[in-house]
């Protein structure tokens, strides 16, 4: 943990404000998605609208100073970024392709069969992309303009959920009923990876080693696809809300209530510590609205009161960054450039905020 203190006054112990005041852009529109994307030219910071539109920077420049894109006629709900492409979804059951380079937007590429998709990824190369909708997870070719169909896969009775590309972009990954699908993008071959349950959402390690799934049964559930073991991972008093893994692949953590709940792969057996590790700042600022992993072992952790705090995953300790910002909402999602700067999305607004040196 960094030797940065920025504390100047305390609220009874349990909230601690800081003398930095975090640059605001207010959009007046629902956000719904806030990611980096790179480029030919560089990353960019992207912000879905739920009115439909974009907003991207250069995340070198002002980020006051973007530009808006049309991508859908309203109700944007998710955007998945590969590459220099975006590709989002819609509540009228459409998707569309934006390019931040050339700044193209490809409108309606999809159309859903049901009220919209579920879910949507793109491969870290950007050249397929997946969609999973109701019952099928398809598969697509998205290099070049035909948007060709190169897989379809039906999920036997259960709808897809959630659905991700490994970092290597070699392996797609979709939860459904009772199981994880797998599927290698090299062959399109499909394998099933079972477990009682409604597997929600997946995530990927960035090793490509392991793969965790959100079930609705209040857990989550880890195979490692080069042993071929799988481990179970509960306890939580409600429904996971966010679930990330460390860069090094060494760590997974999700967050459920007050704190965040953090699991260390254990080197002699591969398998998982059986008592996690919590960090965070208890009931005082009620549920954790999400996190960020800063570094291998820090984490940014944001609250509902609004409150922003600096956590080590080794040691517990923490500082807050912010105690209930100007704004009065939560943050709903980060995104850190590089070491220093993080921009905290919270229902309308987001704010950019400088991190402590490390």
């Amino acid at each position: 943990m960094s030797d940065y203190d920025p504390v100047t006054s305390t609220d009874q112990g349990k909230k601690v404000w800081t003398t930095q005041e975090p640059e605001v852009f207010d959009f007046s529109v629902r956000i719904t998605s806030l990611l980096k994307v790179e480029g030919d030219k560089g990353y960019y910071g992207v912000v879905g609208l739920a009115d439909g539109r974009i907003y991207t920077w250069e995340l070198a420049s002002d980020f006051r100073k973007g530009s808006f894109y049309h991508l859908h006629d309203h109700g944007l709900l998710h955007i998945a970024a590969g590459s220099e492409q975006l590709l989002s979804f819609a509540t009228d059951g459409t998707a569309s392709i934006f390019k931040v380079d050339s700044k193209a937007v490809r409108r309606k590429v999809f159309v859903s069969k049901k009220n919209w998709p579920t879910d949507v990824a793109i491969s870290g190369k950007g050249g397929i992309a997946a969609i999973t909708d109701g019952c099928e997870l398809i598969i697509f070719d998205v290099s070049n303009d035909q948007m060709s169909v190169v897989a379809k896969h039906h999920g036997d009775g259960g709808s897809f959920s959630g659905v991700e590309f490994s970092s290597s972009g070699q392996f797609l990954a979709a939860g459904s009923q009772g199981k994880v699908v797998i599927c290698d993008t090299r062959s399109f071959e499909f394998r099933n990876l079972s477990w009682p349950g409604s597997h929600i959402d997946v995530f990927w390690s960035s090793s490509n080693q392991f793969i965790c799934s959100m079930t609705h049964d209040r857990e989550l559930h880890i195979w490692d696809l080069e042993s071929g073991k799988d481990f179970r991972l509960g306890g939580f008093g409600r429904k996971v809300r966010h679930v990330a893994w460390n860069r090094s692949s060494t760590q997974i953590a999700a967050a459920a209530e007050e704190n965040v709940v953090i699991w260390r792969i254990n080197d002699e057996d591969g398998g998982f510590d059986s008592r996690p590790v919590e960090v965070g700042c208890g009931a005082d600022c009620g549920r954790c609205s999400t996190f960020f992993w800063i570094t291998d072992t820090e984490l940014l952790i944001s609250y509902e009161d609004g409150s922003l705090v600096l956590s080590d995953a080794l040691t517990g300790a923490g500082r807050f960054l912010l105690a209930g910002p100007a704004t009065g909402e939560a943050v709903q999602d980060i995104l850190v450039d590089g070491d220093s700067i993080s921009y905290l999305a919270t229902q309308t607004t987001l704010m950019e905020l400088h991190l402590p040196s490390y």
